[in-house]
């Protein structure tokens, strides 16, 4: 029976691949409560360009070549090796106030020549945080769950309810000596206070009853903390 332990972090993400979507942020909110424009910044007009993927821009040991598995990936985040040499990759589907793309789990096959590309699953909420390949099973940490999907690909929820509704999610998978798979759980805010920075993100408007749970209870002295209300603009 698998079991997991809660971990509370902060959690940092390391992007491998070239990203071809953008993180697009409002400016940093003003102090003040004068009006709604003084917490929001525009978005910019035009976003950076892009460059192509190139190899030859990669230093590697001597004796190495480096090519390119799979181009146009949208906010990839994590990749497993499998024990017959496939290449899993996932794509989270997921990034600050913009779900436009799946979120989703390929698989790459070794072939003669080449790799053949199949679909995993897709049927993820995203954001996908993490991948684990450990027996024979590919584990799957996405947004309020942890699921493993088998060699047929069908996949099956192990542990569902993770509180992941703020600014972090479930995340990070490691299996360890004691046979266990331990995964990470990210907190609500970075602070433990809702602000405007949540309604920027775009979950607060969507749940706006959802705040950080600490464990025991505690009070803030001398220092309070007070928040303009950024829901109650747009009714």
């Amino acid at each position: 029976m698998l079991k997991a332990r809660w971990t509370l972090f902060a959690p940092a993400i390391v992007f491998f691949f070239t990203l071809s979507g953008q993180f697009v942020f409002a400016q940093e909110t003003r102090q003040g409560n004068d009006a709604f424009s003084q917490f929001f910044g525009e978005t910019p007009k035009e976003l950076p360009p892009i460059p192509a993927p190139n190899p030859q821009a990669a230093v590697v040991p001597s004796g190495f070549q480096v090519d390119i598995l799979k181009a146009g990936l949208v906010y990839p985040t994590s990749v497993e090796l499998a024990d017959d040499g496939s290449i899993y990759i996932a794509e989270a589907g997921y990034a600050y106030n913009d779900q436009a793309a799946p979120a989703r789990v390929l698989r790459f096959v070794p072939q003669e020549r080449g790799f053949q590309e199949q679909l995993v699953t897709d049927d993820l909420n995203g954001p996908v945080n993490d991948i684990l390949w450990h027996r024979g099973l590919l584990y799957i940490s996405h947004r309020g769950k942890i699921s493993v999907a088998d060699g047929s690909g069908r996949v099956r929820d192990l542990v569902t309810g993770l509180p992941s509704l703020g600014d972090h999610h479930n995340n990070g998978l490691a299996a360890a000596p004691d046979g266990k798979i331990y995964f990470a759980q990210g907190v609500a805010t970075n602070s433990g206070v809702v602000g405007i920075d949540n309604f920027q993100f775009g979950w607060l408007k969507q749940h706006p009853d959802v705040h950080d749970i600490p464990a025991k209870d505690i009070k803030l002295r001398p220092a309070t903390f007070e928040t303009p209300d950024p829901i109650a603009f747009l009714n």
